[in-house]
């Protein structure tokens, strides 16, 4: 039986962990702006939401979701911020006029940087770590507004991110050789990478927080960075995900 929530003043919504069948029988307000539908066993986007077009953040982390198509959210106009999160999203389309700053599309099952992607012009956010990205396009550069991209646990070997406006860069566990860098970056994030030449970070004139490992230390030792710069050794993953955050969150 359908739960009628349409009559409730209702912005903020949270099913996490309630099963698709109960989520489709949910009749939802038009003045919703935040729905977490996270863990729900879902394996599509649910057309009650979809039809909510007052949704600013739509969180579907932890489902089985394998296909965004470009009409799946094309109603949402007023949608900023989409977490897909530990999904095994293959294919990944969206209507470009919708105005998203965060996208988050981390440990799903992505080979390539969706193209569609490259057209969010809006973004400042972007997360696609832990998938099998072996390539990063140059048309990353057309995300004139991205502040902040996160795309370690891949497969990339070179990246090329000049000219862009980047301020945060997390791209440890990776294969890559060659890094070429915007000034801008505040924060960045290198280890277990197979960088050799790190000379590039003598130009970062604006590096906030360097975080690399133990072998990493040695040769940097050797270069001459600003005195601003703090860097972080990391020996372990824990250490890791405990100082990004805490770096990120110090440099909001």
């Amino acid at each position: 039986m359908p739960l009628n929530l349409s009559g409730m003043n209702l912005i903020y919504l949270n099913v996490k962990i309630m099963l698709i069948n109960k989520v489709n029988n949910l009749i939802l307000p038009n003045t919703l702006r935040f729905i977490d539908a996270s863990v729900c066993k879902i394996n599509y986007i649910p057309s009650n939401i979809e039809n909510v077009k007052s949704i600013e953040h739509l969180v579907l982390g932890h489902n089985n979701i394998k296909n965004i198509a470009l009409n799946n959210l094309s109603s949402l106009k007023n949608l900023t911020a989409l977490y897909l999160a530990g999904n095994r999203v293959e294919n990944f389309y969206i209507d470009n006029n919708i105005k998203l700053k965060i996208l988050d599309l981390q440990n799903n099952r992505l080979e390539d940087i969706p193209l569609n992607v490259f057209f969010l012009a809006h973004l400042v956010r972007l997360d696609l770590s832990e998938n099998n990205i072996k390539i990063v396009s140059k048309h990353i550069k057309l995300l004139f507004n991205l502040k902040r991209l996160k795309i370690n646990t891949n497969a990339i070997t070179n990246i090329d991110l000049s000219n862009m406006m980047l301020t945060h860069l997390i791209i440890y566990d990776n294969d890559i050789t060659n890094l070429i860098l915007p000034p801008t970056i505040n924060l960045l994030c290198i280890n277990n990478n197979k960088i050799e030449d790190f000379t590039f970070l003598t130009s970062l004139n604006n590096l906030f927080d360097l975080i690399i490992d133990n072998d990493q230390h040695l040769k940097i030792n050797l270069l001459n960075l600003q005195n601003t710069t703090s860097i972080h050794v990391i020996k372990d993953i824990d250490e890791l995900q405990h100082d990004i955050k805490y770096q990120i969150i110090n440099n909001e």
